[in-house]
């Protein structure tokens, strides 16, 4: 039964994907801005040397260059690699002009304060930005807890 149901489902995803077309933008729209977010690229283990983790086991854990939730050297290299694909994305759409640099004011990084996401924002922005100081904001934990909710 179970088998049953979840062919039906795969093969009901497959038909509509099958069917779904990309849609022409209708004259006179224009893309004006684009909101992107992300997680973090890739980070040390959040257990370091003498975890639970660690001592739950004989065998060793590898080494890492960077202390435990940080981002690593490769993730900012990768980072670097995914903000220079958006550059050309960007191009693509007419947002930005390849080879020139948008104005300071149009472009806006947010990251909290944990340095894995402050890291990933700086490396994005100079892989799509090389040589261009943008803001990159950062929030400070205990502010993220402390915000009024409001509807």
């Amino acid at each position: 039964m179970n088998k049953t149901l979840i062919a039906a489902a795969v093969a009901g995803i497959v038909l509509i994907a099958s069917n779904a077309q990309a849609q022409t933008v209708p004259e006179g729209y224009q893309l004006q801005q684009v909101l992107m977010m992300s997680r973090h690229n890739l980070r040390a283990p959040l257990a370091n040397n003498g975890s639970v983790l660690e001592q739950s086991t004989p065998n060793k854990w590898p080494e890492w260059d960077v202390p435990g939730g940080q981002l690593t050297t490769k993730g900012g290299v990768l980072e670097v690699y995914m903000g220079h694909y958006m550059r050309e994305w960007l191009a693509e759409q007419g947002m930005v002009k390849s080879g020139e640099c948008p104005p300071p004011d149009t472009v806006y990084a947010y990251a909290n304060s944990l340095q894995r996401t402050v890291a990933t924002a700086q490396f994005f922005i100079t892989g799509a930005f090389p040589g261009v100081i943008f803001l990159c904001i950062t929030r400070k934990k205990w502010e993220l807890w402390t915000q009024p909710l409001t509807r």
